[in-house]
Order: C-alpha cells, then sequence, then structure tokens
C-alpha cells in the first residue's frame, strides 16, 4: 500500500511541477510580449509623428489656405492615438487569440478529429458577418463624423450669432 502512496506522491509532484513550470513560462512569456509591444508602439508612433510633421513643415502655403486646421489638428491628434494606443493593444491581443485557438485547434484534432468537420461552413459564416460587420462599422463612422463636424459648425456659429446681437 505504501509503494503506490509514494508512486502517486512522487507522480503528483512531477505533474505540479510541469504544470506550475509551464504556468511560470507563460507568465514570463505574457509580460515579454506586453512590453514589446507598448516599445513597438511607441517607437511606430514616434516614426509617424516624425513623418507627418516633416510633411507638414514642408508644405505650400496652398496647402494650409485649402485645408483645414481642424484637420491638420485631427492627424496629429486623432491618428496619432490610433497608432500610440489603439493599434498595439489590439495587435497583442489578436495575437495572443490567435496563437490560443491554434492551440486549442491542435489539441481538439488530436483528441477529437470529427470536431473539425463543421468549422469550415463556421469560417464562412464568420467571414460573411465580418464583412457586413466592417461595413457598417466604416458607415457609422463616418456618419458620426459628419454629425460631429456639423453641431461644432452650430455650436460655433451660434457664438458668433450672439457675439453680433
Amino acid at each position: 500500500g505504501s509503494e503506490t502512496l509514494g508512486n502517486v506522491s512522487s507522480e503528483l509532484k512531477f505533474y505540479m511541477t510541469v504544470y506550475g513550470s509551464l504556468a511560470a513560462a507563460n507568465t514570463v512569456f505574457t509580460a515579454a510580449r506586453a512590453f514589446l509591444f507598448a516599445y513597438g508602439g511607441i517607437c511606430a508612433a514616434t516614426v509617424v509623428h516624425k513623418r507627418l510633421l516633416s510633411s507638414v513643415l514642408k508644405a505650400t502655403m496652398t496647402f494650409f489656405d485649402t485645408t483645414p486646421l481642424g484637420r491638420i489638428l485631427n492627424r496629429f491628434s486623432s491618428d496619432i492615438y490610433c497608432v500610440d494606443d489603439s493599434l498595439p493593444f489590439v495587435l497583442n491581443i489578436l495575437l495572443a487569440n490567435v496563437f490560443g485557438l491554434l492551440g486549442m485547434l491542435i489539441v481538439m484534432s488530436y483528441g477529437l478529429p470529427w470536431v473539425l468537420l463543421p468549422l469550415l461552413p463556421l469560417g464562412v459564416l464568420y467571414y460573411q458577418t465580418q464583412c457586413f460587420y466592417r461595413h457598417s462599422s466604416r458607415e457609422l463612422k463616418r456618419l458620426l463624423f459628419t454629425l460631429l463636424r456639423n453641431s461644432q459648425r452650430s455650436v460655433h456659429s451660434a457664438g458668433q450669432w450672439t457675439h453680433y446681437q
């Protein structure tokens, strides 16, 4: 009896050590990935900002006469924010999900290969949904920017009318 208990105990220690090592490695690699994406995002935002600033400083006067100042400032604020903050965060999550999904597919295909059969029709359905969503999202952004631009003009105009009265 005590021999089997000793074997179970040593086997349990082995599996717990392997599990703990995998968890520690996962923690280290996740932290490294997060820091690398943050650093890459800062480098990319710096390059984009320098190129944008260089282009604006080299622009002719006709560019400044024809382009509204708000559009130029918008390029420096919201576009740089997107590259600086949103893009690395979303890319980091995308890669984590892609590799997690690949790992699950490998384990599933090894254990239950018949589960892979419905993936092709589900992939087609997902792609069609994604195309519809992207088109709708793009149109909603355009409508939102138009609405915001018109409401800003209205507020600015209202201030001018009260100034003249």
